[in-house]
């Protein structure tokens, strides 16, 4: 059995985790946009952006998948650090 504080503990963190990711994803969409414009205007396209402009895009799409994984194989104790 595990103990009821370490599965609030657990959650709280791992909850704050998956916020940061989304957050810093989201933070790292306006870079993107920032740098697309300046892009645009000097038209200049390299790999490092393309790979950054995949990141970027993909990013919120896969945390949330990562997230789902994590709950069909924890179960219900994953999903219980969202509702605190």
């Amino acid at each position: 059995m595990i103990d009821p504080v370490t599965i609030i503990v657990t959650g709280v963190a791992l909850w704050s985790a998956i916020t940061a990711t989304i957050t810093a994803f989201k933070d790292g969409g306006k870079l993107l946009r920032e740098w697309q414009k300046k892009r645009a205007a000097k038209k200049i396209r390299t790999n490092q952006y393309d790979e950054l402009d995949r990141a970027l895009i993909n990013g919120p799409a896969d945390v949330q998948g990562e997230y789902n994984r994590l709950l069909g194989l924890i179960g219900p104790h994953f999903a219980q650090g969202d509702s605190m």
